[in-house]
């Protein structure tokens, strides 16, 4: 089975409306309460309900508090918005364009190589109610105007933004967050002010038996005072209590922050006083922990036992777990490192202030490159291993680490570029190759081969250019951009074979797999040669992967080609592959082919299995890409068998899902499907609505094979609709590409539905006329095909009548010009351009907005227009 399921060209989908409803990552769950911060909470609630406002910046210095009010106030608002609030945290970026695709993977979405997230948001969120939070933007504030691009696209979208620097954008208001009230030198017993009662909490969880009294009041206040009431510093503070009195921590502080106030003046005063606390606390760590946490602070995001292990003691040994989980245990106890939630064992990491910290201190010392070198070959050794894991029975445990270490192979991979080892750099990424299609990173994998293939570093006809190569050409193809992409895995196979290079080989003619040429017999021809030599390398020398790979697609050109029996022999090898390896992948890709060999026969209830069976194994090991896959072909076989509801069930969602990671191709796929079975159940006006969506889609994909399926839905729908002489040219057409594409129609529904076509067009017309017809339009190529189906339209649109299954509107309490107003609002609208709109006076549409919260017992905008979103009302 080929990584695309060829359409099926018969009855398709049922007329549901697809509602794309991401999924957002949740907000953080709070250990502890928020102290002092209620005026804070109301003051931008208030901000992100007011009618001219799009963005709210909460502003300040590290340690002040932005990210746990953010939170607080996302929990306390999401259920006013229609599509809740999500969170995203910036902690482990540093690329401005990677933050688009930080924000579509927090919503549950994934770009693919054809469309980038940039593009996937905007249609996605383009009509969500949704707050959307984003963390620590200061480092990647060149992000800045995509915010103000996506903002202007979606309207119902609000965003609360924590940074240290402002974003200086059209539609923001900053909010300047203030520290913790602390005590004046005039009242220094306030126990109730909220930095006081900080310490407090923090100090008992250290020492449960720690109280503040009458003794210690007064120097617990003037600890707070001197930390300029930062929550941050007051934490690191009163996590001494273990080890020191109030007064010792007074004392210690006092002299660490007289040390270090002499700072550059371009620091803000707290963010000073913020790094003498960070600085106070990591002097009191001996000299190894003080090594030892400098190491750590390369790792970006969170990290593992055995990475920190590695990293600590190389080009040593790594050191014993023990030895290294008491070192952790104690760094976590002073607060420089936290402990993070993780399926797959412990994890640990740093508040990025800290970090940040840590990074200074190891480039002050001179420590940086070496830790970064530590860190860069922890990750080659990672990468090396991969081999057995991502083929093996541990696959879907791999995948999850992998996705765990996402940013740390990033920087891996820079660093090892910037420091003049760019094959290794290649050669990590390319050991990972399952890694980025499954879990949908193929468009910035695909950006950083093309990166390398441009690095004068890069040594030409070498083993890493000609690797770099099939990378790019591999998620090219993924992308549709089919000549570049053979192009390039030409010129990577004469290097291979320049270098005798055996490996190289079988990674190019896998790629050549995934989507072999077929404009002319000889291309097919020499296709089906390398295939095949690819083949009998990956067998001769153990790619059990890859030599599974390239059979199961071997007889998906030869399925497609006619040839059944050769097409079935190389599917029973794939499963062979896949139990001799225990590649439980290879053996959904072999549940998948006989699935199709199944649709070949008729036989639906053997085909249904299979896909079932498919469909199970990327569900474990969390395939994204391929799940999809599965559900379009339960999809198809319960559009086989009729049963038009099951069809619904299976691909609608698999739609949103292949949309949700920007695979067009199989966006195609589930599209022609849905108009297919939409056409089945007489629904013609649905079935336009998803072709329009295919034409789209085909358009800026590059995906001329799929138009001959296209053409058979068009076919269908012109003889339904009485436009036969169209109808008989579009048949004729899809013959003619499908004879040019080396490919048949070969399900039997769809060979069903071909024939039952001709028959009642052949009753139409005439069988000299139909095959005039069908004759004249065989002769159009692929252009001309796609231009002739683009000018059919709006004949189709006329003819067909309005989509069926809607339902009606909800009842509600408003007159007809409050929903005017409510729907007004609900698009982004303030309550002057309301007023605008509408010809009314600004008196008179805030009149109406009152009104309309008083009947909906409502009381704020962003609350009525999720109401009015959940209820249909808009």
């Amino acid at each position: 089975m080929s990584n695309v399921i060829p359409i099926s060209t018969s009855p398709a989908t049922a007329p549901l409306t697809l509602v794309a409803r991401p999924r957002a990552a949740a907000i953080p769950a709070s250990l502890t309460p928020i102290l002092g911060r209620e005026s804070e909470i109301g003051q931008v609630l208030a901000l992100l309900d007011r009618d001219d406002l799009r963005v709210v910046t909460l502003l300040g210095p590290g340690g002040v508090g932005k990210t746990r009010l953010a939170q607080e106030v996302a929990r306390t608002v999401e259920h006013d918005f229609a599509h809740g609030a999500c969170f995203v945290s910036m902690a482990a970026i540093r690329d401005p364009e990677l933050v688009p695709k930080a924000v579509a993977q927090a919503l549950g979405l994934q770009e693919s190589a054809n469309v980038p997230a940039e593009n996937l948001l905007i249609d996605i969120l383009s009509s969500q109610h949704l707050l959307l939070v984003l963390d620590n933007m200061e480092q990647v504030i060149a992000a800045s105007p995509w915010l103000t691009d996506l903002i202007a696209k979606c309207p119902r979208l609000k965003v609360l933004v924590t940074s240290r620097i402002v974003l200086n954008v059209t539609t923001e208001q900053r909010f300047v967050v203030p520290p913790l009230p602390v005590p004046d030198q005039e009242n220094p017993d306030a126990r109730e002010l909220a930095a006081i009662e900080l310490f407090g909490q923090r100090a008992r969880a250290i020492d449960a038996s720690f109280a503040i009294d009458e003794r210690n009041q007064s120097t617990v206040s003037e600890i707070c005072r001197r930390l300029d009431g930062l929550p941050l510093a007051i934490e690191l503070a009163a996590a001494r209590v273990n080890v020191l009195s109030p007064e010792g921590i007074l004392a210690r502080l006092s002299n660490r922050l007289n040390l270090l106030s002499g700072g550059r003046r371009d620091l803000d005063a707290r963010m000073r006083s913020m790094r003498a606390a960070i600085a106070w606390s990591c002097d009191l760590l001996s000299e190894e922990e003080q090594i030892f946490f400098g190491r750590l602070a390369v790792f970006v995001g969170d990290f593992s036992l055995e990475a920190a292990a590695f990293v600590a003691s190389y080009p040593g040994p790594p050191v014993d777990e023990s030895e290294i989980l008491n070192a952790i245990e104690s760094l976590v106890n002073q607060s420089l490192v936290v402990m993070v939630e993780s399926a797959s064992g412990p994890r640990f990491g740093m508040l990025e202030t800290i970090r940040e910290y840590g990074l200074v201190e190891l480039e002050r010392n001179g420590r940086e490159d070496p830790a970064s070198h530590a860190h860069a070959e922890y990750f080659l050794t990672l990468g090396s291993m991969a081999e057995d894991d991502q083929r093996g029975a541990r696959q879907a445990q791999w995948l999850d680490s992998m996705e765990l270490e996402h940013h740390n192979l990033r920087n891996a991979s820079a660093w090892l570029t910037d420091h003049g080892r760019i094959a290794d750099a290649i050669e990590l990424n390319a050991q990972i190759i399952y890694y980025p299609h499954a879990r949908g990173h193929a468009r910035e994998a695909r950006a950083q081969f093309v990166d390398w293939l441009g690095h004068p570093s890069l040594v030409q006809r070498s083993r890493a250019h000609a690797v770099a190569l099939v990378m790019s050409a591999g998620y090219g193809i993924t992308a549709g951009d089919y000549a570049t992409s053979h192009t390039m895995i030409d010129e990577a196979i004469e290097i291979f074979r320049e270098l005798d290079d055996q490996s190289g080989l079988i990674l190019a003619m896998t790629t050549v797999s995934l989507a072999p040429p077929t404009e002319t017999p000889e291309a097919r021809d020499s296709a089906i040669d390398r295939i095949e030599e690819g083949i009998e390398l990956a067998r001769r020398h153990g790619h059990g992967r890859f030599h599974g790979l390239m059979l199961g697609n071997l007889a998906l050109v030869y399925e497609m080609q006619g040839d059944i029996e050769r097409a079935h022999r190389l599917v029973g090898e794939v499963e062979q592959v896949g139990r001799a390896t225990g590649d439980r992948w290879l053996i959904a890709l072999h549940r998948g082919s006989r699935c199709g060999e199944a649709l070949n026969t008729g036989d639906l209830e053997l085909a249904r299995r299979m896909a079932e069976e498919a469909l199970q194994i990327y569900i474990e090991i969390e395939d994204r890409r391929h799940t999809p896959l599965a559900e379009l072909y339960l999809g198809t076989c319960a559009r086989a068998a009729t049963d038009f509801a099951g069809a619904s069930s299976y691909l609608i969602p698999a739609l949103q899902a292949v949309r949700g990671i920007g695979d067009k191709g199989l966006e195609i796929v589930g599209l022609v499907e849905l108009a297919n079975l939409a056409t089945d159940q007489g629904d013609v006006g649905t079935a336009w609505q998803w072709l329009n969506q295919v034409f789209e889609a085909i358009s800026i994909s590059d995906s001329p094979e799929m138009v001959p399926a296209c053409l058979d839905v068009l076919a269908r729908i012109g003889q339904v609709t009485g436009q036969c002489d169209q109808a008989a040219r579009f048949l004729g057409a899809a013959d003619g590409l499908l004879e040019l594409f080396a490919t048949n129609r070969v399900w039997k529904h769809e060979v069903d539905a071909y024939r039952r076509t001709v028959e009642a067009l052949e009753s139409a017309l005439g069988a000299v006329e139909f095959e005039r017809l069908s004759g004249a339009g065989r002769s159009l190529s692929v252009e001309e095909a796609f231009v002739e189906l683009l000018a059919f339209a709006p004949i189709v649109a006329l003819a067909a009548p309005d989509p069926v299954g809607h339902e009606p509107k909800p009842g509600h309490p408003l007159s007809t010009r409050e929903v005017e107003v409510l729907t007004l609002m609900a698009d982004g609208l303030s309550n002057a351009e309301i007023a605008d709109k509408l010809f009314l006076s600004l008196r008179t549409v805030t009149s109406h907005i009152t009104h309309v919260l008083g009947k909906l017992n409502l009381n704020s905008r962003t609350a009525a227009v999720a109401f009015a979103i959940r209820k249909g009302i808009v």
